[in-house]
């Protein structure tokens, strides 16, 4: 039995190449048709192409560059001239159209931080739809060129990454709505720069998930607190997030760890050693997890943990009523 076309891959056969007029009597052809409400055209008595939609060209309604209601003639004016130079002000940031390389790629700047240079169609660039990587949210943080950990895969790596920002921040993410809530963000908490960005943050977190056993049903957090007392005479009283100074653990140790009376409850610290010896036995926690464990709460003090290349983090993200650097 053949495969069955699609409706757009018979209409792609059926309408390209194919030769229309215009409202003025202009001949164009259909040059390349992705869907009903997607094509382009190109007029073939000058060098002119545009997009359209099918139902457009089919009425006998679209008219060519030249076309008047009056007699008096048109002066058709390059395109590349026409958009080039311009400049557009989205939410505060100045969008400006390089060049013209045709309807379907245009190249433009955004003048903000960080001097992103993309693409887009002359259709959405006249509608002002601009894809910025570095647009900062609130607290700073943004997503990044990488789109490695956008698809719906990587979706609880994003929510995991708005997790750490509102710890920090007090941001919280509510579908499409960003608000500031100070009462979730710890004062004592730190973000490293480098983690404003998504995919820095993504990549830490995948290649540490990786590492674990993922099929033991687990749920697991970003931890902050197991490592401070290692790290603690370099951050001083913040306890800080970065790929140094944070683990993955199960949320059975990190909801103890949370506890402030762990201190001083022995319960609570055999507990988090038992755990750790379980975890350990079905690879669900990290061997530096372990040693931390054993290290601090088990005072086996022949482990020893790494304390070089820390120093690269020290650079804290600042808090959120300090944010107007960015802007």
């Amino acid at each position: 039995m053949k495969d069955k076309l699609t409706r757009n891959q018979r209409n792609k056969i059926k309408y390209e190449s194919q030769t229309y007029f215009s409202l003025d009597g202009e001949p164009f052809i259909i040059k390349e048709y992705r869907s009903h409400r997607d094509i382009t055209i190109k007029f073939l008595n000058f060098d002119f192409e545009r997009t359209t939609s099918l139902s457009h060209v089919l009425s006998g309604k679209l008219k060519s560059p030249f076309y008047n209601k009056g007699n008096c003639p048109v002066v058709f004016t390059d395109p590349a001239k026409e958009i080039e130079g311009t400049n557009y002000y989205i939410n505060g940031v100045r969008y400006e159209i390089l060049k013209y390389n045709s309807s379907q790629d245009i190249v433009y700047k955004c003048h903000d931080w960080a001097g992103y240079v993309g693409h887009t169609s002359i259709f959405s660039a006249r509608l002002g739809q601009f894809y910025n990587p570095y647009k900062l949210n609130i607290d700073g943080s943004y997503l990044g060129e990488d789109l490695t950990y956008r698809s719906k895969e990587y979706e609880f790596v994003l929510h995991k990454w708005h997790g750490v920002c509102d710890r920090c921040t007090g941001r919280i993410f509510l579908i499409n709505y960003t608000t500031h809530n100070p009462s979730i963000a710890t004062k004592k908490s730190r973000m490293c720069k480098q983690w404003l960005c998504y995919g820095e943050f993504a990549r830490w977190f995948v290649a540490e998930f990786n590492k674990l056993n993922q099929n033991n049903g687990i749920e697991y957090h970003v931890d902050k607190d197991l490592l401070y007392p290692i790290y603690k005479s370099f951050t001083g009283i913040y306890k800080l997030y970065s790929p140094i100074t944070c683990e993955l653990l199960p949320k059975e140790i990190n909801e103890i760890l949370f506890d402030p009376s762990i201190e001083r409850n022995d319960y609570f610290r055999q507990k988090i050693v038992n755990l750790a010896e379980e975890f350990i036995k079905i690879n669900a926690i990290s061997q530096r997890a372990y040693d931390a464990i054993q290290l601090i709460y088990n005072q086996k003090y022949d482990i020893s943990i790494p304390m070089n290349g820390i120093e690269q983090y020290l650079d804290f993200a600042p808090r959120l009523d300090q944010f107007d650097q960015f802007y």
